[in-house]
């Protein structure tokens, strides 16, 4: 039927070689094909599963988060902006802010990470922390490295990237002084 005439010989030859290996050495003659293809029905959906399991007996483990040090690194961070506000306020117009206030801000971060610590004093130790921490590290002084590239070192491009260093600076002691207990185990 390839050429839109009758069927030739070596279409039927394929067609009983095909439905031979298919069905595992019975071939099937047209006439007792009836709506089989090997073990499925033609009117049967492929996608519906052959067994359906009652939901009533399938039982869930009760769903753990697990949260990072980057949380604790964050409201450790934010808590530290609210309490130095009074501190970043000038009093007038012609009376800078306070620089214990940023320094308040800088040392919170590290303060998150020994908060951290404490909270994970009774958890394993994952053995792949030290690699991701120092990744994160490298990503971290990779900000300031790009500020400075960016900007260049003239005018405000050089106090951009002094504060975006010591930024990261802070956030590095942060991950280091985190530990490496983790809730779960990575490795």
């Amino acid at each position: 039927m390839l050429c839109g005439g009758e069927v030739g010989f070596f279409e039927v030859a394929a067609v009983t070689l095909l439905k031979w290996s298919i069905m595992g050495g019975n071939v099937v003659t047209p006439s007792e094909h009836s709506g089989f293809i090997g073990e499925v029905e033609l009117n049967e959906s492929p996608y519906i599963p052959p067994h359906t399991s009652d939901q009533s007996t399938t039982t869930r483990k009760p769903h753990r988060t697990f949260r990072g040090p980057l949380l604790y690194f964050a409201v450790a961070g934010l808590l530290g902006a609210v309490c130095a506000m009074p501190l970043l306020a000038p009093t007038s117009i012609y009376t800078n802010p306070n620089p214990i206030g940023y320094l308040v801000i800088l040392l919170s971060l590290p303060i998150g990470g020994v908060v951290y610590r404490v909270r994970s004093r009774n958890w394993p130790i994952d053995t792949t922390v030290r690699r991701r921490q120092w990744r994160a590290c490298l990503a971290t002084l990779l900000l300031p490295i790009a500020i400075a590239m960016m900007t260049g070192m003239r005018a405000q491009g050089f106090h951009m990237t002094i504060l975006g260093g010591i930024v990261s600076v802070a956030v590095m002691f942060a991950i280091l002084i985190s530990g490496q207990r983790r809730a779960r185990n990575m490795a």
